[in-house]
């Protein structure tokens, strides 16, 4: 899958050394309390499903949409509570170790967030969007501990070589941060488009186009109900001109925002020019696009 000739994409044959390391767990992205008391269920294990980790799983040759799966012992990297999707990895991190979640539509699976760092079981069916992008659906989420344990996360260095080449799966689903390859220290990056015209929310209502916009927000409650205008923006290296597309899918856990939902919004907006002293989240494609996706104020920090 190629990505069209201007943008810059993740490459698996960038030749820089990729190292992994561990920070810090992030603090939960909701404010609700956070239930500890759920017990891990035994699971019955069907007679055709895949149970292991989330690498393993990749390695299959090939892997069949709608296999029963469990993968055991993966970290909770993100939850999204709109949708109620997360995404995990495995607990040693990996090229091949994260994967995206979406739970069952019952009350028993949408009663808690889980917050990263948290140690489960996934139960669900597999989904096979692409080779590059495996989704499991309809799934349950079991504790391991009450604990919460370190994120796993991967440095992936810039500038990007093989710029038009798709990332064949490598760190999709995974967290990355950005650094330099020189210094490894992060990389920074200004922004140059909030509105390209390929980054449109296809859900987002055209009526809704002239009242919900950067100087005004004409309705709240409308402006809310779709998610941000805009799926993604466009950021640049500033050392190596590398352009990165920046996912605005979990933007309500930042402190500043790519899009106004509320009228509250318009005092924290970003802009073309704004800068970021660090480029962290999870790696995902959506539309033949390789996205950054920050899930906090510490993936995205403005300069």
């Amino acid at each position: 899958m190629r990505a069209l000739a201007f943008i810059v994409l993740f490459s698996v044959g960038c030749g820089q050394p990729v190292k992994t390391s561990a920070p810090a767990p992030e603090t939960p992205l909701n404010n609700e309390p956070q239930e500890t008391e759920i017990e891990t269920a035994s699971v019955e294990r069907h007679a055709y499903a895949f149970r292991g980790t989330i690498t393993e799983l990749r390695q299959l040759e090939p892997a069949k949409k709608g296999l029963p799966i469990i993968l055991e012992d993966v970290v909770v990297l993100s939850a999204n509570k709109r949708a109620h999707r997360y995404y995990v990895a495995d607990a040693i991190g990996g090229e091949y170790g994260g994967i995206e979640v979406k739970s069952c539509n019952e009350p028993s699976c949408r009663a808690v967030l889980l917050p990263p760092g948290t140690t489960v079981d996934v139960e669900g069916v597999l989904s096979v969007e692409s080779d590059q992008r495996y989704v499991v659906e309809n799934a349950r989420l079991r504790l391991r501990s009450n604990k919460t344990s370190e994120v796993p996360q991967a440095e992936l260095p810039t500038p990007l070589a093989a710029p038009h080449e798709a990332t064949n799966g490598r760190f999709v689903g995974g967290y990355v941060v950005l650094v330099d390859a020189a210094t490894a220290e992060p990389s920074r990056f200004a922004i140059i488009d909030l509105e390209p015209e390929a980054g449109k929310n296809p859900d987002y209502p055209e009526e809704l186009a002239a009242s919900c916009t950067l100087g005004a927000v004409a309705n709240d409650a409308d402006c809310c109900a779709f998610g941000p205008k805009y799926r993604w923006f466009v950021v640049e290296d500033e050392a190596t001109r590398a352009r990165v597309h920046v996912s605005t899918a979990m933007q309500d856990t930042w402190s500043v925002r790519a899009w106004p939902c509320t009228s509250a919004d318009l005092g924290r907006m970003l802009d073309v020019g704004d800068g970021f002293s660090k480029l962290a989240g999870i790696i995902d494609v959506r539309d033949q696009q390789t996205l950054i996706m920050p899930m906090s104020d510490r993936d995205i920090p403005p300069i």
